[in-house]
Protein backbone atom coordinates (compact mmCIF):
# COMPACT_ATOMS: atom_id res chain seq x y z
CA UNK A 1 0.00 0.00 0.00
CA UNK A 2 3.21 2.32 0.13
CA UNK A 3 5.49 3.17 -2.59
CA UNK A 4 8.24 0.66 -2.64
CA UNK A 5 11.79 1.11 -4.13
CA UNK A 6 13.11 -2.34 -5.62
CA UNK A 7 17.26 -1.76 -5.67
CA UNK A 8 18.75 -4.05 -7.40
CA UNK A 9 22.75 -4.59 -8.21
CA UNK A 10 23.22 -5.50 -11.85
CA UNK A 11 26.19 -8.13 -11.09
CA UNK A 12 24.73 -9.74 -7.65
CA UNK A 13 26.28 -13.14 -7.41
CA UNK A 14 24.19 -13.90 -4.11
CA UNK A 15 20.79 -13.33 -4.93
CA UNK A 16 20.37 -13.18 -8.84
CA UNK A 17 18.63 -9.90 -10.85
CA UNK A 18 15.87 -11.56 -11.45
CA UNK A 19 14.83 -12.00 -7.64
CA UNK A 20 14.72 -7.72 -7.68
CA UNK A 21 12.65 -8.30 -10.84
CA UNK A 22 10.00 -10.68 -9.22
CA UNK A 23 9.86 -8.49 -6.64
CA UNK A 24 9.24 -5.40 -8.42
CA UNK A 25 6.30 -7.27 -10.15
CA UNK A 26 4.24 -8.65 -7.37
CA UNK A 27 4.72 -5.71 -4.89
CA UNK A 28 1.96 -2.89 -5.71
CA UNK A 29 3.19 0.55 -6.96
CA UNK A 30 7.36 -0.75 -6.84
CA UNK A 31 9.97 0.74 -9.19
CA UNK A 32 12.44 -1.51 -9.76
CA UNK A 33 15.86 0.29 -10.09
CA UNK A 34 19.27 -1.49 -11.30
CA UNK A 35 22.85 -0.08 -10.41
CA UNK A 36 25.28 -1.15 -12.94
CA UNK A 37 28.78 -2.28 -12.52
CA UNK A 38 27.98 -3.46 -8.91
CA UNK A 39 27.90 -6.86 -6.77
CA UNK A 40 26.00 -7.67 -3.81
CA UNK A 41 27.29 -4.66 -1.37
CA UNK A 42 25.80 -2.05 -3.10
CA UNK A 43 26.29 0.72 -0.94
CA UNK A 44 30.25 -0.62 -0.52
CA UNK A 45 30.66 -0.84 -4.16
CA UNK A 46 28.58 1.68 -5.72
CA UNK A 47 28.04 4.03 -2.84
CA UNK A 48 26.93 7.20 -4.64
CA UNK A 49 24.86 5.71 -6.86
CA UNK A 50 23.32 3.91 -3.78
CA UNK A 51 22.63 7.03 -2.16
CA UNK A 52 21.21 8.73 -5.22
CA UNK A 53 19.05 6.16 -5.81
CA UNK A 54 17.42 6.23 -2.19
CA UNK A 55 17.28 10.10 -1.87
CA UNK A 56 15.82 10.63 -5.34
CA UNK A 57 12.91 7.72 -4.31
CA UNK A 58 12.16 9.59 -1.00
CA UNK A 59 12.18 13.11 -1.92
CA UNK A 60 9.65 11.96 -4.98
CA UNK A 61 7.75 10.27 -2.30
CA UNK A 62 7.78 13.29 -0.07
CA UNK A 63 6.40 16.06 -2.96
CA UNK A 64 4.01 13.86 -3.40
CA UNK A 65 2.64 14.10 0.45
CA UNK A 66 2.19 17.78 0.21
Amino acid sequence: TAPTLVLWADDDRVVPIEHGRLYAERIPDATLQIVEDCGHAMYFEQTEAFADAVTEFLLSGSESAT
